[in-house]
């Protein structure tokens, strides 16, 4: 998500749905970003949900920046 501008909704740069098949958390993931999409000087970050039956059931409450600006390219999500 590009979060660099503070007065409008993040942008989308890339999702992923895993299926859990039983599986329970955490699920470790891996995302690529088309590096068209991403631009040096904005901010990126990652946020999950997690949804059962169409229902959210956890959404993590903090977003972790990554990507640009020295951010790391890994992210753990509690």
């Amino acid at each position: 998500m590009d979060v660099s501008r503070q007065d409008v909704a993040g942008t989308l740069v890339a999702e992923q749905q895993i299926p859990a098949n039983g599986k329970s958390s955490p699920i470790p993931f891996t995302m690529s970003v088309e590096s068209s999409k991403i631009v040096d000087s904005n901010s990126y970050a990652v946020q999950a949900t997690i949804s059962t039956y169409g229902q959210n059931t956890f959404r993590s409450t903090n977003s972790y920046l990554v990507l640009t600006q020295g951010r790391p390219t890994t992210a753990e999500l509690w």
